[in-house]
């Protein structure tokens, strides 16, 4: 246990001028991190478990256990997943000619079952806030609601639903696709419902770390940091965008 604390202490100086950039250097703290995690969770199997038998203590021991193990092994996933990483800032740099010429449409689509209006209509302001200069917003309606279909027509974005609900938000996304691929779609992007834009820039994110990053004859999937509307933020998650109802000056004036 003190050689754990004491390489935990050596981490905690080195980890601030790490470079992360550096493959050795992630490598290195992702196999101490490995390291440090297996060696906790094989003192807890061998050191800290109850007798064997059907006793209280040894079925809560074994639950504890089981769920720690579980643990370990998505984190053990996780840290190698992020071993290693791909810097795409050249190929961005090097396409922006093509996005500059070409300004490729670029489909936004918000997936909605049964969220309240205000929470869809800052999502719909925000992706339609979006300066990018070729953008379509459609809003993927599974609840089939006539007052939605109102809001997107009166703020000036596409309304779209189904004749059913089948396979769910899955079969949502599917049937949009199908639809756009009879009238032309090269870039899709996908919102949840209660997700916001106001986090990220978005032009600056469309032009400079996703479209102009991916290889004109290739295809890509794309995670974007993602904002929700909470209790506590919810006048301000919108502040940058002007004009926006129900955001104060105050909050305007101090974002979060």
């Amino acid at each position: 246990m003190t050689l754990a604390l004491m390489a935990v202490g050596v981490l905690c100086l080195f980890v601030p001028w790490a470079d992360r950039e550096n493959p050795q250097v992630r490598a290195t703290l992702v196999a101490v991190s490995l390291i440090l995690t297996w060696h906790y969770l094989l003192w807890r199997i061998t050191q800290t478990l109850p007798p064997f038998g059907l006793t209280a203590d040894w079925l809560c021991g074994i639950t504890f256990l089981g769920a720690e193990v579980l643990t370990g092994i998505g984190t053990t996933i996780t840290w190698i997943m992020l071993s290693r990483i791909s810097s795409r800032s050249g190929t961005a740099t090097a396409n922006m000619p093509w996005l500059a010429q070409t300004r490729p449409l670029v489909d936004v689509l918000i997936c909605t079952y049964n969220e309240d209006r205000a929470i869809l209509e800052r999502t719909i302001i925000g992706a339609i806030a979006m300066s990018y200069p070729n953008s379509r917003v459609w809003v993927l309606d599974d609840g089939r609601r006539a007052w939605l279909s109102e809001l997107c027509a009166q703020k000036g974005c596409r309304y779209l639903t189904r004749p059913d609900n089948s396979h769910a938000k899955a079969g949502n996304i599917n049937h949009a696709l199908q639809h756009l691929m009879q009238i032309s779609c090269r870039f899709a992007i996908f919102c949840r419902a209660r997700f916001l834009c106001s986090r990220i820039r978005p032009s600056a994110l469309f032009r400079r770390h996703s479209i102009s990053s991916i290889p004109t004859q290739s295809r890509a999937i794309w995670r974007f940091p993602q904002s929700f509307q909470t209790s506590s933020d919810s006048s301000s998650t919108l502040s940058w965008l002007p004009g926006t109802p129900g955001v104060s000056p105050s909050a305007a004036a101090h974002p979060p």
